[in-house]
């Protein structure tokens, strides 16, 4: 396999230096026997092994055929024999790549470090497989986060729960849109759905699909919706912003969204931008000498798509934004690997942080109950003795009344009222404010 060789030969480089380069050019042929007996050392030790992970490729390999036979399908592993037709989420048609039809399979992650550590192994089959007992066991041994997949007669993603609106609300992209890592109840679109029963969310994602296959697709399919769409939320991946693909550059797909907005007379549009962890926490991601260290860093692009599509009038959500605000408040370094399944699609709890944002759940207002508490009805029918002071108040209240209307008694003789009253009234403001 060409990318473990490659690896290895790294290692190789890596451990030569270690070993001082410059001491092994000074040496003799005999003396440099050292440094390669090292080497050739280091490399026929005992592998580190760990119970339930994949540590070594004997482990998965014998494997394969079965799974082949059984039609498991495995993604983010060199067994391309594993994707058989039966077993793929797409199909290709004369137009473009679009996600199957009435799929509904059972997907996992294996526990592995033989490839891409953040970018885990998973497995794929139909609901109704009946898994050879020897798989089941693998399985089981080293699979986790098991979950259902399905999509509609139309290859919608379902979405959950089921509602049947004129109001449509359309989510398009890629990987991240279409949400295979995660149960159909926690798609990004059934998240919203749950906090918006006014309008219907629809799926037109296709796993692993570039923009050039997401807007292929959703020229064939957005028609069936014409003149229901409410809203258009478009799913930007990373991996996206490549100059050297069809709509690769910023400019091409906003125009293109522009355009699609407006013929089908979509009143808003939505740009969720979705980075790999690699951008978001490169100080745990990337490491020296490791080949996730050249990963493009794509900021520059992501500030000049957020910019056009503000001009464009849509709106913005930037997930490594949302999640890194999120993490600020956590104390353990490695607290932000939790918001991801892999390099580049939220898990659960990265998904509740950004719904949050998009959608803040409703606060019900809290009334105060009108019933009486225990023991309040008794304390209502009993007489109540206002306190010392207010009882002085009232009496210099009354008092100045009584000489009110005295004065208006005498303002009949002398015509005096204003000034009698005024002045009563200046005295009893006077005496009122004096007290504590």
């Amino acid at each position: 396999m060409l990318r473990s060789a490659l690896v290895a030969l790294s290692a190789a480089l890596i451990l030569i230096v270690a070993l001082g380069w410059q001491n092994i050019m000074s040496t003799s042929w005999g003396q440099l026997s050292v440094g390669w007996d090292s080497l050739s050392t280091y490399y026929e030790q005992d592998p580190v092994k760990f119970s339930g992970v994949i540590t070594d490729e004997s482990q998965i390999k014998p494997l394969i055929p079965k799974m082949v036979a059984a039609g498991i399908s495995l993604d983010n592993a060199p067994y391309p024999q594993t994707r058989t037709e039966s077993a793929r989420l797409t199909t290709s048609n004369r137009e473009c790549e679009g996600t199957k039809a009435n799929l509904d399979k059972t997907s996992l992650f294996l526990r592995s470090n033989l490839f891409e550590p953040l970018d885990p192994i998973v497995a794929y089959h139909d609901r109704s497989t009946r898994v050879p007992s020897d798989l089941a066991l693998f399985f089981q041994e080293y699979g986790y986060g098991q979950h259902g997949l399905t999509t509609n007669a139309l290859g919608e993603r379902t979405t959950l729960p089921a509602t049947d609106l004129p109001r449509k609300v359309i989510v398009a992209g890629g990987a991240f849109a279409f949400s295979a890592p995660l149960d159909d109840a926690n798609t990004l679109a059934s998240r919203l759905q749950a906090r918006d029963d006014a309008r219907q969310y629809v799926t037109l994602a296709i796993p692993h699909g570039t923009a050039e296959q997401v807007i292929c697709n959703l020229n064939k399919e957005v028609p069936r919706y014409r003149g229901q769409i409410d809203e258009l939320i478009y799913v930007y991946a990373e991996q996206d912003l490549d100059s050297g693909r069809k709509y690769g550059t910023p400019e091409e797909v906003i125009a293109w969204l522009k355009n699609l907005a407006q013929n089908e007379s979509i009143a808003k549009t939505t740009i969720v931008y979705a980075p790999t962890i690699y951008n978001v926490a490169p100080q745990l991601t990337r490491g020296k000498g490791q080949l996730s260290e050249r990963i493009p860093n794509r900021d520059a692009q992501k500030d000049r798509l957020s910019k056009i599509a503000a001009g464009a009038g849509f709106g913005w959500f930037d997930i490594g934004a949302i999640v890194s605000d999120a993490n600020k408040t956590q104390a353990a370094p490695f607290s932000i690997l939790t918001y991801f399944a892999d390099d580049s699609n939220l898990s659960l709890e990265g998904m509740n942080h950004l719904i949050d944002k998009m959608k803040p759940p409703k606060v019900e207002p809290v009334l105060a109950s009108t019933a009486p508490q225990p023991g309040e009805e008794a304390q209502a029918q009993a007489p109540v003795d206002p306190a010392p002071e207010l009882k002085k108040r009232i009496a210099k209240q009354e008092d100045a009344l009584e000489k009110i209307r005295a004065a208006a008694g005498r303002a009949a003789k002398n015509n005096r009222l204003k000034r009698q009253v005024g002045d009563i009234l200046q005295k009893l403001k006077e005496e009122l404010a004096g007290e504590p």
